[in-house]
């Protein structure tokens, strides 16, 4: 039997970027395993921590060996530790490090030019104020931006509490392109900042335009005041764009945005913007479209008033479709025979979704989150309808079939 070299199994691991992709070869097999766990791959490919742990960036820094092996890194500003204590499922086995807050920002960025592996940063800011008015950590996200890898794949931009009080005072809790160094990046998700003011539009575009790799796209809420510029660039191999509500002066720019990315496969839209709007401005046509996601009958029906060839619309997902006996037709516009998944965000009741079934015959996945009235499909009503179904779930129900992909 052929053994290889340790030096040859390192290097392997060493070229493995997604923490994700390292896991699975070190599954591969046990001599494959105790190669990356003695070089510490394992264990530290993945590190959740507060701003201010002071000991672990010390400690990162002092073995640069480990900090290399670094695949994923969430940073946490410093008063999120109830955050973090909330989303471990036994608070007693939490052991969060005392903090020490004036932790310098250098340490930081130390410790991030040595993790040259990094694959993915998740950033939470703090939305609260310290005692002289200024945003906690404020420099952290400047610092992570500057300071990761240029080949960084996934940045996510997170910010805490959720719920802002609607001020026009906001942090700078969108990265900012005068303190980026991040040129391959991959997915750029800002979902979770809550509202900023539109005007940060201008900032994402600025962003966008040094990453020219990226394939993912989730924005803000671009809600508060200030006036959109459009002053984006054309992202060769963007699939991937989410749109979350936001003002109608940001949507018209971003409907230009998507408009000109014919090569979308996946979209979400969920301003409510009246059908007028979205029919009197530039709607994208999507020739390649397979996901619908999180959207309304208001935008599909904008969608179908667009000239098209027969049968360029071939979604294969749509989520967040609200089903009723007057929006069935929308179903058989979308020619739904090629739809294998289906999320509904509600139906009036179960005779309507039956009465559709003979429009999906190749559906594979039903959720139901919430339905109007009448007794609740059952899994059985649900299988006989849908012949092909592999997944199955509302609110008093989960059915999947095992092996089925």
């Amino acid at each position: 039997m052929l053994s290889l070299p340790d030096e040859l199994l390192e290097a392997v691991l060493d070229e493995t970027g997604a923490r994700r992709d390292l896991v699975a070869l070190a599954l591969s097999c046990r001599r494959v395993h105790a190669t990356a766990d003695a070089i510490g791959a394992l264990k530290y490919s993945r590190i959740v921590a507060l701003f201010g742990h002071d000991n672990l960036w010390t400690h990162l820094i002092s073995s640069p060996h480990l900090a290399s092996q670094v695949r994923e890194l969430e940073i946490y500003c410093d008063d999120a530790s109830s955050v973090l204590e909330s989303m471990a499922f036994s608070a007693d086995e939490l052991s969060l490090s005392p903090v020490a807050s004036a932790v310098e920002p250098e340490k930081i960025a130390q410790a991030l030019r040595l993790m040259k592996r990094l694959y993915s940063l998740t950033v939470h800011l703090s939305k609260n104020m310290d005692e002289n008015q200024t945003p906690l950590n404020s420099g952290l996200l400047s610092v992570s931006c500057n300071n990761a890898r240029a080949g960084l794949d996934t940045l996510r931009v997170r910010a805490y509490p959720v719920v802002d009080i609607a001020s026009l005072e906001q942090p700078p809790i969108i990265p900012d392109s005068l303190s980026w160094n991040l040129t391959a990046l991959r997915v750029l998700d800002l979902r979770g900042t809550g509202y900023v003011p539109a005007s940060f539009w201008k900032r994402i575009c600025g962003v966008m335009r040094l990453s020219t790799r990226l394939e993912e796209v989730y924005l803000p809420q671009l809600r508060l005041g200030g006036v959109a510029d459009s002053d984006w660039s054309f992202l060769p191999h963007l699939r991937v764009l989410h749109v979350p509500d936001m003002r109608t002066s940001v949507a018209h720019e971003v409907l230009n945005f998507a408009s000109a990315h014919p090569q979308l496969e996946e979209f979400s839209w969920q301003s409510p913007v009246p059908y007028d709007f979205l029919t009197t401005n530039n709607m994208p046509r999507f020739p390649r479209l397979l996901r619908l996601v999180e959207t309304s009958h208001v935008f599909i029906r904008a969608l179908l008033t667009l000239p098209r060839t027969p049968g360029s619309l071939t979604l294969e997902t749509l989520e967040g479709f609200e089903l009723s006996a007057e929006t069935i037709p929308l179903l058989l516009a979308l020619r739904g025979e090629r739809l294998v998944s289906l999320t509904l965000s509600s139906l009036d009741e179960k005779r309507t979704l039956l009465d559709a079934a003979r429009l999906l015959p190749n559906l594979r996945k039903l959720r139901i989150l919430h339905q109007v009235k009448g007794e609740p499909v059952s899994v059985w009503e649900a299988a006989r309808a849908f012949p092909r179904l592999r997944a199955f779930a509302n609110a008093t129900a989960i059915y999947t079939v095992e092996g089925t992909p």
